[in-house]
């Protein structure tokens, strides 16, 4: 399997977000289906401007990651995707909140009710 290539526009700008202990907790239906935290995605904009490679890399990692709390296996290319991320950003948000709140996991399952 070969490893994901990340452009330079995308290790920017997941390199750029702060994670915040206090960031409030956000929840998007749609493209995300389930919960994030606005250190995250501070800007849309910006994630926005991003080419469609990198959105898709980007807006994977959080589907991933909502299979992780569910303690789901991942396949090969998504372990690989999130690896690759995670080694190269590792102070990226999204990486900082693998385990969540109770509270935080019935607001994820109402989301993906409301979507599904």
């Amino acid at each position: 399997m070969t490893t994901p290539s990340l452009s330079p526009s995308l290790v920017a700008y997941m390199s750029a977000l702060t994670y915040r202990a206090e960031s409030k907790r956000l929840v998007s239906l749609m493209p995300l289906s389930g919960i994030y935290w606005d250190d995250e995605i501070p800007d849309l904009r910006a994630l926005l401007s991003l080419g469609e490679d990198d959105k898709m890399q980007y807006l994977c990692l959080f589907a991933i990651r909502i299979r992780l709390w569910r303690s789901e296996a991942l396949s090969d290319e998504d372990q690989n995707l999130w690896d690759t991320v995670r080694t190269q950003v590792p102070t990226c948000p999204v990486f900082m909140r693998l385990n969540i709140s109770d509270d935080d996991r019935k607001t994820q399952c109402e989301a993906e009710e409301e979507t599904g």
